[in-house]
């Protein structure tokens, strides 16, 4: 492909790849749902004619794991400290044991709606029509539903932001690990039902409904953001196994483009750290209402561009 999108040296794939990786990076710890991003960023790109690669929709979906587990890595090395508590009772750990429910919850929910919107889909023959297997594909596969669920991540953060709003600046950063170890189990139950809606409405951010959940629990804002992005490392590990087997029925592995592949997981590595870092700092002295007027802006700077 002779076509630069950075310059000389860097092909049109590699150059993709570099901006799927900073966007994923850049979104997937934020609560702006790096999955509304990446779609948008991709359509943007076709429609500008920056990206002409004819990438099908699975090979899409092989890449969007890849950057997952990029994202994964940055949680691992943020959280090693956690991780290594977690490794050495994994039975006693409270903490664990409530990440896991929440997980389970999640889990449950999202294979009981992804096998039954399945079998309908392929009865109805819509799996043809619309060309998706499932529910959560045919979300995907159109940026208007992307666009409208991420207007919904604005609207929650927005109230629930409004919601606490009594609390003090104070209250809200106080975090220590017993505000977790020591939460009911039911807590972890409502978490898991708040991460469903990410799971399954591309657009809802994951991190932002997972906070949301919290801080309906009782966590402050910041013991909910802590919980959020350590519930993200069993999450992403599930949804990681599940979307690649799905996937890898359907992929053909010798058509990967490898190079660009790995490099754009990388950079979502290395950038995912990154927001990881600032984000638990910025939580700890601010409001999440900025990141709901983002969401809004976002959804009508993207149809602004594609009128």
């Amino acid at each position: 492909m002779t076509t630069c999108l950075f310059g000389k040296g860097f092909s049109l794939d590699i150059g993709f790849a570099i901006i799927k990786g900073l966007v994923q990076g850049l979104t997937e710890f934020l609560p702006v749902s790096s999955t509304a991003h990446l779609i948008f960023t991709e359509t943007l790109l076709k429609r500008f004619g920056l990206f002409q690669g004819a990438i099908s929709l699975t090979e899409a979906e092989a890449f969007d794991v890849l950057l997952h587990i990029g994202t994964l890595a940055a949680l691992f090395a943020y959280f090693c400290r956690d991780v290594a508590d977690w490794a050495k009772n994994p039975l006693q750990n409270r903490t664990l044991r409530l990440l896991m429910i929440s997980l389970m919850v999640t889990t449950i929910l999202v294979l009981g709606v992804m096998h039954t919107s399945e079998a309908v889909f392929s009865a109805a023959g819509w799996d043809k029509t619309f060309g998706v297997r499932d529910l959560s594909e045919f979300y995907r596969s159109d940026f208007r539903w992307v666009a409208f669920h991420l207007t919904i991540t604005g609207v929650i953060l927005f109230w629930i932001e409004s919601r606490v709003t009594q609390k003090s600046t104070q209250e809200a950063a106080i975090f220590t690990p017993d505000m977790i170890a020591h939460m009911p189990i039911k807590n972890a139950l409502v978490i898991g039902l708040f991460q469903t809606l990410a799971a399954i409405f591309h657009g809802i951010s994951r991190s932002g409904s997972t906070i949301t959940g919290g801080m309906l629990s009782g966590l402050s804002r910041l013991a909910a953001t802590r919980y959020a992005f350590m519930l993200g490392i069993p999450t992403f590990m599930a949804a990681a196994l599940y979307e690649g087997l799905k996937v890898s029925k359907h992929l053909d592995w010798s058509t990967l483009h490898w190079q660009p592949m790995v490099i754009g997981t990388l950079v979502s590595a290395v950038v995912g750290y990154s927001c990881v870092a600032f984000f638990v700092n910025f939580v700890a002295k601010h409001s999440l209402k900025p990141f709901a007027y983002y969401c809004w802006g976002a959804v009508l700077a993207m149809f602004w561009l594609m009128g």
